[in-house]
């Protein structure tokens, strides 16, 4: 059997079941541009804090989440191992949880005033049924938000660990989509999740043999963060882990960063293997959505026209151009989005999840990992200046010059750093980290720094 024939079921999340540049490059990004009907009076926004402070956090999740560990309890979701974290902060708490030992437990960032905030996670897990490596971006909660990733299909396994960091008891409600459409009749509803602890849940029961699945979360009482754990098995034979966290399906535009395969295994026929899965939903209504491919130049490259039944998981398998750096997916609706590759190294096999990576704001902090290769992507019609700074010492620092439109890869100067935008440039800057190596891969987005724990905006007339 080749190792092409062998990651048969797994690679078929990539070829069964974790977006990019266009003919007419001015095309794709006028879409950014709308014309908006004129007030008669012009409102005053006022920001009103709905926290009652002004700290910054952000929740990582604990030890990765293994599914039927418990004979009495298949559904149960036990936490294994500990993860570790790279972070800006100090300043940490631990999440309880009500299952498995101390040591899985999650725990929260924090910083204060304008301090840019950041942290990631990682687990390499090397259990029987458990091998590859895991990672996310550690995530300001919210009241609502989407996960897109993972299968329940055959030997897949998923689960969702929800982080309640407030002080309040948190009622969430989790509904489950797949390709068939919105599965309302297995939907969690009033799943309570205690102040300052985090519950976990198996997805195989929410969307039941899914090749591929999408899940909103919704909470009242108090903002969660969530992130999905998948893994995969071909027979007995583990193929791969990822954690995914959410995304909030607030814009029209999604990227992603460094989404590939890799094969670095001499003689393999799979070698050659560039096809992706990526995967989209148009929450409430239906849309149309084009992928294109982006490259460290500004080239653009139109790779698929998709359309997105309402409410839907639609799922496109996508050639990767060897030269490219990012998938950019533009819809005519907000929605939700990720891709997913692989790694094949020697035997090791991982699954790779890639999601959003949205606009930061300047100054914003990052985390990169152990082996982590950064990536920026500039969205604007115009090249952008960006200088990194170690955030532990300000004399270790780079500049990197983004093309119009362009997605480049990058040194970070240190584990953690902040992003600046040079006050002359006008470009909205992503970011985001990929990692390969010889015991598992994985990808993860950098994340906006947050002022508030939760702002509204009142307009007065």
């Amino acid at each position: 059997m080749t190792k092409r024939t062998k990651l048969g079921q797994y690679t078929g999340r990539v070829v069964t079941g974790f977006a990019v540049t266009a003919v007419g490059v001015a095309t794709v990004f006028a879409l950014n541009v709308i014309s908006l009907p004129s007030w008669e009076a012009s409102p005053q926004p006022i920001g009103v804090d709905a926290a009652g402070n002004s700290t910054r956090l952000v929740a990582c999740d604990g030890g990765f989440g293994q599914l039927g560990s418990d004979p009495s309890n298949p559904a149960a979701v036990t936490p294994i191992g500990s993860p570790q974290y790279v972070t800006t902060s100090s300043s940490q708490r631990e999440i309880k949880r009500n299952i498995g030992a101390p040591e899985s437990a999650g725990h929260t960032y924090s910083s204060s005033g304008d301090t840019p905030l950041a942290a990631a996670a990682w687990q390499q897990l090397n259990e029987p049924t458990l091998r590859g490596l895991a990672a996310h971006a550690c995530a300001a909660p919210e009241s609502v938000q989407w996960i897109v990733g993972g299968r329940t299909l055959g030997g897949n396994n998923s689960t969702v660990s929800i982080t309640n960091p407030g002080d309040t008891t948190a009622v969430v409600n989790i509904t489950g989509f797949t390709q068939a459409g919105e599965l309302e009749s297995t939907s969690i509803s009033g799943l309570l999740v205690p102040a300052g602890e985090s519950r976990s849940v198996s997805v195989n029961g929410i969307t039941p043999g899914a090749e591929a699945l999408a899940l909103r979360l919704e909470s009242t009482g108090a903002a969660v963060s969530a992130v999905l754990g998948t893994s995969a098995l071909t027979d007995i034979t583990p193929h791969g882990v990822d954690t995914v966290a959410s995304q909030v399906a607030g814009s029209n535009e999604v990227l992603l960063l460094g989404v590939a395969n890799e094969r670095a295994t001499a003689g393999s026929d799979a070698g050659a293997d560039t096809a992706v899965d990526v995967q989209v939903i148009s929450p409430g209504a239906a849309s149309h959505a084009t992928i294109y491919s982006l490259d460290n130049a500004g080239t653009q490259i139109a790779l698929a026209e998709v359309d997105l039944p309402a409410n839907t998981l639609t799922n496109t398998k996508i050639e990767v151009p060897q030269n490219s750096t990012g998938l950019l997916i533009i819809a005519d609706t907000n929605i939700a989005a990720a891709a997913v590759g692989d790694s094949l190294r020697g035997a090791n096999t991982d699954m790779v999840w890639y999601s959003p990576a949205p606009a930061l704001n300047n100054g914003a902090a990052g985390a990169i990992l152990p082996n982590g290769q950064l990536y920026l992507a500039n969205s604007s019609a115009a090249p952008a200046t960006v200088t990194l700074t170690a955030t532990a010492d300000s004399s270790k620092s780079s500049t990197v010059t983004i093309p119009a439109r362009a997605a480049v890869t990058a040194s970070a100067p240190d584990q953690t750093f902040t992003i600046k935008t040079d006050p002359a440039s006008d470009g909205a800057i992503h970011a985001g980290v990929r990692i390969f190596t010889d015991s598992g891969a994985a990808a993860y987005p950098v994340l906006p720094s947050r002022s508030r724990l939760n702002e509204l905006t009142v307009y007065t007339k």
